[in-house]
């Protein structure tokens, strides 16, 4: 039999069925499925498990993606078959879930130009949050030609210019838990040694996208300077969230 599941965020439901087979047939993010017999298994969609010993009477399902969750389970006696072929559907709907499920996120951070100051664009993932944010691509784009330099920075965020954009990629303003913001230093020496450096020339964005994304646990910043005084720049992010 299938049926259909709505969790909120690291919410539960109970489920009333009988069976020794659960298949997570579609979904938006992992489940925790707990056996009315005793123990649990994660699930993410795609995933099943028979139980060889005994049949179960119920379940309760909690959500571990950490976002709103929905889904359906076939529970029964029986194997669900299913010839889809799985890679390509996992590569193709993992993407568009993280975007349904509004975990992943489009930002900009915008800087101005003060005197004897380098600009900074900040990325921060507050302490507090209980989430690793995942920086998926970074552009950047100057008005003149310098050279920037990238920070992992511990920074806690400042009261400066947290409105700027930093929304879910599907329609509904949903803010992410990260800071983005503007920032100026008298010194660069004062931030960790650099991870990254490179020259952009004027009005040429550069896009830079890592081959493995990187990860800003909580309390740490990814920090972009540029390393000319009084020189602004405009730096658009790509990100998502992933429950620690």
């Amino acid at each position: 039999m299938q049926y259909d599941f709505s969790l909120n965020a690291n919410g539960g439901q109970n489920i009333d069925a009988t069976g020794a087979y659960v298949k997570y047939k579609s979904g938006l993010g992992a489940i925790r499925v707990k056996f009315s017999t005793g123990g649990y298994v994660d699930l993410t969609p795609g995933q099943g498990i028979r139980l060889k010993k005994q049949e179960f009477n119920s379940l309760n399902l909690t959500d571990k993606s950490g976002n709103a969750n929905q889904g359906v389970l076939v529970i029964g006696d029986v194997e669900f078959q299913d010839d889809t072929i799985v890679g390509v559907v996992s590569i193709v709907d993992g993407g568009k879930n993280n975007t349904l499920s509004q975990s992943c996120f489009l930002g900009n951070t915008t800087t101005g130009t003060v005197a004897s100051n380098y600009n900074l664009a900040c990325l921060i993932n507050d302490s507090s949050s209980g989430k690793n944010v995942i920086v998926e691509s970074v552009s950047i784009a100057l008005n003149s030609a310098a050279a920037v330099s990238f920070h992992r920075v511990g920074i806690s965020p400042a009261a400066n210019n947290h409105a700027q954009n930093k929304y879910a990629k599907i329609a509904g303003e949903v803010a992410s838990k990260a800071f983005i913001e503007s920032n100026i230093t008298t010194d660069l020496n004062a931030l960790n040694v650099a991870v990254r450096r490179e020259y952009i020339a004027g009005n040429q964005p550069r896009d830079f996208k890592p081959a493995e994304p990187l990860i800003i646990p909580p309390g740490m910043a990814l920090v972009i300077a540029n390393n000319t005084l009084a020189a602004g720049m405009s730096v658009n992010w790509e990100f998502r969230e992933d429950p620690l």
